[in-house]
């Protein structure tokens, strides 16, 4: 009995030193022009053991998440979305994309006042600067006033958009003008955005405008700009509002692959991977020759 419970001690031990772990940072002072004093960390599981460079995400909370970076104020990131999904353990240590798999370093800062563009570079900084950082993989994710701080970050130059290898914003709060668009637009930088259609808080004309005004562009940005909408109803504003619970769970896959898998997809100044058709031509079915077979093909998938 003794030894068995050393080896199923020592079974606990060796998991939890080689698990993916999201620990808060309280800094003594603000990072430089970035409106934080603390944030969540995620770091790959080999991180401490290897010299490699990873993708990074940066998530961006909305409004009811400001605050002071303390150990009062910081766990309202825990509330939702990707830093929500590792602490529930919920998130994979890994995805695939192509031929190779990728594990995410995931910085989830809290800012003092409402994110603004500038910040975010300011963040992005510091996650090169602190962090082994792949900049050919940065990626943007933000909800509601974050995703209005997305927007805003990729649409102040083409330098910005340029930065990054894609973004997703939810319900993002900015409504774009066309200089804004154009930005984007004539970047290639790859977007994502989702909304509720009814969304009370931030009108879905907000995203609606985005991409419409980025697909636009002439010549044609590479890839378009795109949209998902979910038609919800709801009394509930917040439920009304939320967008981003269903699209952050790894196993929403609407074309064959999850939004951690799409920002994979690309890295910084290139175009998406052509990535191979999923060929579905019905159940199979037992054929006695000579015989003639009717196939359809109408389920098959390509994500590109």
């Amino acid at each position: 009995m003794k030894l068995f419970f050393l080896l199923i001690s020592g079974l606990l031990f060796f998991h939890k030193g080689n698990a993916q772990t999201q620990s808060p940072v309280y800094l003594t002072q603000t990072i430089t022009n970035a409106n934080c004093k603390g944030y969540y960390k995620y770091l790959p599981a080999d991180y401490s053991n290897s010299v490699k460079q990873y993708p990074l995400i940066i998530w961006v909370h909305g409004a009811g998440q400001i605050g002071n970076g303390n150990t009062t104020d910081l766990p309202k990131i825990l509330e939702w979305g990707v830093p929500k999904l590792i602490n529930e353990g919920n998130f994979p240590v890994s995805f695939n994309s192509g031929d190779s798999s990728f594990s995410f370093v995931i910085l989830s800062p809290q800012f003092m006042a409402w994110p603004s563009g500038n910040n975010l570079s300011a963040i992005m900084d510091y996650a090169v600067n602190n962090f082994r950082i792949n900049t050919n993989r940065i990626y943007l994710m933000g909800i509601s006033a974050g995703g209005g701080a997305a927007w805003d970050f990729a649409s102040i130059s083409i330098a910005n958009s340029k930065r990054i290898a894609a973004m997703i914003p939810f319900c993002g709060t900015i409504f774009p003008t066309t200089a804004q668009s154009n930005i984007i637009a004539s970047a290639n930088l790859p977007v994502w955005a989702f909304h509720n259609t009814y969304d009370g808080s931030v009108p879905v004309a907000n995203s609606r405008a985005w991409v419409s005004n980025i697909n636009s562009y002439l010549p044609q940005p590479n890839p378009l700009a795109q949209l998902t909408e979910f038609a919800l109803v709801s009394s509930d504003p917040v439920t009304q509002h939320e967008c981003w619970t269903l699209p952050t769970d790894p196993s929403y896959k609407p074309n064959g692959i999850n939004i951690y898998e799409w920002l994979l997809n690309y890295k910084k100044n290139s175009s998406a991977a052509n990535l191979l058709p999923l060929a579905k031509a019905g159940n199979d079915v037992n054929v006695i020759l000579p015989s003639v077979l009717n196939l359809n093909g109408s389920s098959s998938i390509d994500t590109d």
